[in-house]
C-alpha cells in the first residue's frame, strides 16, 4: 500500500518479470509525473486508489491476467476520487488481448456487454456496439467529458452514471434504452442536446436534476411515474411534455421549471406529491385531470403568474396547493370546478 505515492519527481516506472500478483491500495496514489504505465503480466489484483490524482497519466495497460479490484470494489475506484473532480489526461485504458473478464475499447474498459469506465482525460466517448449496461459511476464528475454517444442495444444507465460532469455538452442515447438510474445524469449544467429514448420506462430519482441549459424535454410514454426530483431543477426550460400514461409524480418530482411556457397533465395522472409541480413561475393556466385524485402540499405552488385553474371536484388537496411568493398575494387566481355553482373567484385559502 502507498508504495510509491508522492513520488512527483519519478517519470518512468518499469516492473521486471512476472512475479507481482498483488498492487496494493494507493500504490500510486500522486506520482503524478508518469505519463505511461505497463502493469506486470501475472498482476491479478489492484487495490482501490491505487492510480488516483496520477494528472500527467496518459495511458495504462492491464495484462490478461488482471481479474479485478480488491475487496470487490467497482474498476472505477482504481482511478477516481469520490468526493472530488476528477482531472486528468488519462485517454487510454488498455486490456491484454485473452482477459476472460474485461476488454478495452477506444480507451474505455468493459466486463461482457458492460461498460464500467470512462477514463477522466476522454472528450467524447463512443460507446462500443453490443454493449447493454453503461454501470454506476462510470465517470463520476469527470471534467473532461463533453460527449457520449451510445449505440443500438443499449438498455440501462447505471446509479450516477455521469453525474456531476460539468462540461458535458451532448448526449445521444439510442430508443432501447428502457431505465435511467438514479442521479445518472445530475449536475450536467452544459447539456444541452439531449433526448429521452422513446423506449424509457424508468427515470431515477435526481436523474435529470439540475439541467440548468436544457430548453425542451419529452417524457416517453411508457414513462408512468416521476420519483424525487427525477426530472427537476430545469432553470432555462421552456417546453416541458410529460408521458400521456403519467400515473404517479413524486414529491418533488418535477420541482422547478420556472420559464417552461405550458403545463398540460396527462389524463391518467392520479397523483402529485409535496411540491410535485412547485415553481413552474411562468404558467399562467392549469388544468387538472378528472381522474387526478390527490395533491400533495403546496403541489403547484409559487406559480406565481398562474391566472386560472379548473379542479375536478373529486380532488382532495390541501389549502397551500397553490401557495404564491410573499408579496404577490394582491393576485387573482380564477378557480373553475365541474359545476358552475360551484366556481370561485379569488378565494384566499388558493392564495396564502
Amino acid at each position: 500500500n502507498s508504495a510509491f505515492a508522492n513520488t512527483t519527481a519519478m517519470n518512468k516506472f518499469v516492473f521486471s518479470g512476472n512475479k507481482i500478483t498483488e498492487i496494493g491500495k494507493r500504490a500510486f496514489e500522486k506520482a503524478s509525473n508518469l505519463k505511461n504505465l505497463n502493469l506486470p503480466d501475472g498482476l491479478k489484483i489492484v487495490g482501490e486508489k491505487a492510480f488516483v490524482s496520477m494528472k500527467k497519466l496518459e495511458e495504462i495497460r492491464f495484462p490478461a491476467s488482471f481479474t479485478g479490484v480488491k475487496n470487490g470494489k467497482d474498476f472505477p475506484a482504481l482511478f477516481d476520487i469520490a468526493d472530488a473532480e476528477n482531472i486528468g489526461n488519462l485517454r487510454s485504458i488498455n486490456i491484454d488481448k485473452g482477459n476472460p473478464i474485461y476488454h478495452s475499447y477506444e480507451g474505455s474498459v468493459y466486463k461482457k456487454k458492460s461498460l464500467v469506465y470512462i477514463p477522466m482525460g476522454i472528450e467524447e466517448a463512443n460507446i462500443e456496439a453490443g454493449t447493454e449496461v453503461i454501470e454506476n459511476y462510470v465517470a463520476k464528475a469527470h471534467m473532461g467529458l463533453k460527449k457520449v454517444i451510445a449505440k443500438k442495444g443499449l438498455k440501462k444507465i447505471g446509479n450516477g452514471a455521469f453525474l456531476n460532469c460539468f462540461g458535458l455538452e451532448t448526449v445521444i442515447l439510442p430508443d432501447s434504452v428502457e431505465e435511467v438510474g438514479e442521479a445518472a445524469f445530475l449536475g450536467c449544467e452544459e447539456l444541452k442536446d439531449f433526448k429521452m429514448p422513446e423506449n424509457l420506462r424508468h427515470i431515477g430519482k435526481l436523474a435529470f436534476y439540475e439541467l440548468e441549459n436544457i430548453e425542451q424535454l419529452v417524457i416517453p410514454d411508457k414513462v408512468t411515474e416521476l420519483n424525487e426530483y427525477s426530472v427537476a431543477g430545469l432553470d432555462n426550460i421552456k417546453h416541458f411534455i410529460l408521458s400521456r400514461n403519467l400515473k404517479k409524480v413524486a414529491n418533488t418530482g418535477a420541482v422547478w421549471a420556472p420559464k417552461a411556457e405550458e403545463l398540460y397533465l396527462p389524463e391518467k395522472l392520479e397523483s402529485v406529491g409535496f411540491q410535485g409541480f412547485s415553481r413552474w413561475s411562468s404558467i399562467s393556466h392549469l388544468e387538472l385531470p378528472r381522474g387526478l385524485k390527490s395533491v400533495g402540499g403546496e403541489g403547484f405552488a409559487l406559480s406565481d403568474s398562474l391566472k386560472s385553474v379548473f379542479i375536478p371536484s373529486n380532488i382532495k388537496f390541501s389549502d397551500d396547493i397553490f401557495k404564491i411568493t410573499q408579496g404577490s398575494e394582491d393576485k387573482k387566481l380564477y378557480v373553475f370546478t365541474d359545476k358552475i355553482s360551484e366556481s370561485i373567484r379569488n378565494p384566499v385559502s388558493y392564495t396564502h
